[in-house]
């Protein structure tokens, strides 16, 4: 029985993220610059409750087939709309719909980025487990790029984005970060979610402590133009002396 079910989950995934790959069934338009992509309420709005809300209730929104987006980041955008429907976004190869309907097979290049996995192999799963997404790296803002996704999360309610985002943002500082990418990092996640939201502040905070990056002149003057990090991390090495 229990093989059934895993089965039929399977197959459940697999009918949503075929969407991804064709415009049948759409019926809003989200663009974004020079962009369109043709998608399903069904699909994004459980997964977001901004669409969810805009698309659902009384009012000119409900109503709309096409929503104006241009305001974010077409990378962004595109990697959380793959979100939706694959449940999972790739830093460094296409996630585009522009390149969905070309009929060529997507190549992801395994090693690119530690966070590379196959959208089509691959479910949400894996990234509940530390480093399953990073084991090599050569890729470049791979942290910017996770940190924005949890941005982009947070902005649009979406937390199983957050979810996925944080883990792999955690499975890179184990395996790839180095100072100079953290105290790059900083400003983004400490200016682009509200002060209470400590998913990814608590993991820059536990690294520096951890690394003592605070003896690298790039990482003291990043923490000393943040509010509230200094204290963040004087707590946690407080915490860590009395351990």
């Amino acid at each position: 029985m229990a093989a059934e079910a895993s089965a039929s989950l399977k197959g459940f995934r697999k009918g949503i993220r075929s969407l991804y790959t064709t415009e049948h069934y759409s019926d809003l338009a989200i663009v974004c610059r020079k962009d369109t992509y043709e998608v399903q309420k069904a699909v994004i709005c459980p997964r977001s409750a901004v669409f969810a809300k805009a698309l659902r209730g009384p009012g000119k929104e409900s109503e709309e087939v096409e929503i104006d987006l241009s305001v974010e980041d077409p990378k962004m955008l595109e990697r959380m709309i793959c979100f939706f429907y694959h449940l999972d976004y790739l830093p460094t190869s296409p996630n585009s719909f522009l390149q969905r309907h070309s009929g060529q097979k997507k190549e992801y290049i395994s090693g690119m980025c530690p966070c590379v996995s196959s959208l089509e192999e691959h479910d949400i799963d894996l990234a509940w487990r530390r480093g399953t997404f990073c084991v090599n790296h050569t890729a470049h803002n791979v942290l910017k790029i996770h940190a924005l996704m949890y941005a982009m999360g947070d902005k649009y309610g979406c937390s199983d984005l957050k979810i996925i985002a944080r883990a792999k943002f955690e499975a890179f500082l184990d395996c790839s970060s180095g100072c100079s990418e953290v105290a790059r990092v900083i400003p983004i996640v400490f200016g682009t979610t509200p002060d209470s939201d400590l998913g990814l502040r608590n993991l820059i905070v536990e690294e520096i402590v951890k690394k003592d990056y605070l003896a690298f002149e790039a990482m003291e003057n990043a923490v000393g133009k943040t509010d509230g990090l200094p204290l963040a991390i004087l707590k946690a090495m407080n915490s860590h002396s009395i351990k």
